[in-house]
């Protein structure tokens, strides 16, 4: 997702889904212009296309997206760095299945 900030205080990004989907259950990360990442780990604190709040989206489409603005001071401090052209990724958190060795067969068992 490509953005670009707008000025006003609720920190609105107008952005385009370039790959994939975004869902407002997801986390995201900002990524510069330069690859670097800036900040990580945020929330969405709303998703918008044309005055109609959304729950989810699918790539081409464009959106405003309002990220939940971090509480740290170290964190405030990167998130107002965000510039225009930073690319904003969104990831989804899952829980990893349990592994577990069983040392006599040398094999790995997965349970979830």
């Amino acid at each position: 997702m490509t953005s670009t900030r707008d000025k006003r205080p609720a920190l609105v990004f107008g952005s385009r889904v370039t790959h994939g989907s975004i869902n407002v259950k997801n986390k995201f990360r900002v990524i510069s212009v330069g690859g670097q990442l800036i900040i990580d780990n945020l929330e969405i604190k709303s998703l918008n296309q044309h005055k109609t709040s959304l729950q989810s989206l699918e790539k081409g489409n464009e959106c405003g997206i309002s990220l939940e603005r971090p509480t740290g001071k170290k964190q405030a401090e990167l998130f107002d760095s965000i510039s225009k052209g930073d690319h904003i990724e969104c990831y989804e958190e899952k829980e990893a299945a349990e592994l577990k060795f069983d040392y006599k067969a040398g094999l790995h068992k997965t349970y979830q």
